[in-house]
């Protein structure tokens, strides 16, 4: 029951290098996401293609998939799903990376006073991104606590306890001048109290023109662009899916087909194609 994708590697990866271009051209770094089973591409494959690219981050979506990411890649690895210390299996995996030769290739995100204080708590120094709320209202820190909490902050630095890597913001994926104004407005907080991981900044879904008009007004300041879909999947026509059918049955109309009965509207043939979730393709 094979379902595959055949990749046109020299238009492929002509893509891969376009979109890389694009964004440095605005000053800002390519993080390629490498989430799941990598886009339907493969995690491993994906991993040894951001090396390709002279990638120094890749991200992953989980702490589960960390592991065979440090092994396909030799970039640095950044785990979006925050750390919380109250997921104990996240936790037994988090620690088995924490007593490995690896844990300083690991970035976790702090979106919480609570996961900050949890992260204290591990025995080496730990790379983390704060992650700032966005318009899609999930986890993440508002401008004001974060620049209320910031004297445990530079308490944590100073003890060595952290290693702070910048901001990070994720966004909707229709990107609005207003998310560019929450940036200047924490940005502008945190410089007045010199705030000195100010000088990272990570997004999701920011075009390149946002960037430009963030890379113009704070040249300074290093940008992080994290890409997926874009950067794996963005030229549909370097990819053709390849999928074994299973079966041909013809049907009459008022017949019925498929897992929810739907009747047929008239005479022709149900074609039974391999390919689902399992291999990544949405049902409806």
């Amino acid at each position: 029951m094979t379902f595959s994708i055949e990749i046109n590697s020299p238009r492929w990866r002509k893509h891969l290098s376009s979109v890389q271009a694009e964004f440095e051209s605005v000053g800002s770094n390519v993080v390629p996401v490498i989430k799941s089973n990598g886009y339907g591409l493969g995690q491993d494959f994906l991993g040894s293609v951001a090396d390709d690219l002279k990638s120094s981050v890749v991200a992953v979506g989980t702490i589960f998939e960390a592991e065979s990411m440090l092994r396909s890649t030799s970039a640095d690895v950044l785990v979006l799903q925050p750390f919380d210390a109250r997921d104990e299996i996240a936790c037994d995996v988090w620690k088995s990376l924490e007593e490995s030769n690896e844990s300083h290739r690991v970035i976790r995100v702090i979106s919480s006073e609570e996961s900050f204080h949890a992260a204290l708590d591990i025995s080496t120094t730990t790379r983390v991104l704060f992650e700032c709320v966005t318009d899609l209202n999930r986890f993440g820190f508002k401008s004001n606590e974060l620049v209320k909490f910031w004297p445990a902050i530079v308490a944590a630095m100073e003890t060595k306890q952290i290693n702070i890597e910048g901001i990070t913001f994720h966004f909707p994926l229709t990107a609005q001048n207003s998310d560019l104004l929450l940036i200047v407005d924490l940005v502008t907080q945190l410089q007045e109290i010199n705030a000195h991981f100010v000088n990272s900044i990570w997004v999701s879904h920011l075009s390149a023109k946002h960037l430009q008009e963030l890379h113009t007004k704070y040249p300074d300041i290093t940008m992080h662009s994290r890409i997926g879909s874009k950067l794996w999947l963005g030229d549909r026509d370097a990819l053709k899916t390849l999928a074994t059918v299973l079966s041909v049955s013809e049907i009459t109309r008022g017949d019925v087909g498929g897992y929810r009965r739907k009747k047929v509207p008239g005479k022709g043939w149900i074609v039974t194609v391999a390919g689902g979730t399992a291999h990544g393709v949405a049902l409806s």
